[in-house]
């Protein structure tokens, strides 16, 4: 939890439940595999009511290669709509990789696609991206438009194997 203090920022983390930490969040950030983030929404679902949820949940296998794999909705973030009447769901962060966000002295100088049918929530987000340093927040649209941006995980994750590369992002330029 952090606040502004007389002092400046103040940061404290503490450890929680799940549960107990959304009921106290105004954003939640769903950031597991496609299978146990439906099981983590199922149980967190009776806590989630006013919060913004931030999915980066992509249906993907793996057989030699990723494959993406959306479900009837057509997509991971319509799922979670779909799961979460009411709930406000934005879709982003999918191809911006975790290992760049750890070094907070690096430069990422990538772009974040960031989908939602609801424009409060995802003017929330954009303003969230735009405090991490060198990315840019880019409107993807409605959450429908999600699938081609979560299409997108399996394809670098392949590309980065193929080329013998890591931690690949994306740039419009």
């Amino acid at each position: 939890m952090c606040q502004l203090t007389d002092r400046g920022l103040e940061c404290r983390i503490d450890g929680t439940s799940n549960k107990e930490a959304v009921e106290k969040a105004d954003v939640v950030v769903i950031s597991v595999p496609y299978e146990a983030g439906l099981e983590l929404i199922e149980c967190l679902r009776p806590v989630l009511k006013n919060q913004i949820v931030i999915s980066l949940v992509v249906p993907m296998k793996k057989n030699k290669w990723f494959e993406y794999t959306p479900p009837e909705e057509g997509c991971a973030a319509l799922r979670i709509q779909r799961m979460l009447p009411g709930v406000k769901v934005v879709s982003a962060y999918h191809n911006l990789s975790y290992r760049k966000l750890c070094n907070l002295d690096l430069e990422i100088d990538a772009d974040v696609v960031i989908c939602s049918d609801d424009n409060d929530a995802k003017q929330v987000v954009m303003d969230l991206t735009r405090e991490i340093h060198s990315v840019r927040p880019l409107d993807g649209g409605p959450l429908k438009e999600s699938r081609m941006i979560e299409s997108l995980t399996p394809f670098l994750i392949n590309m980065a194997i193929r080329n013998g590369l890591s931690d690949l992002g994306v740039k419009f330029v």
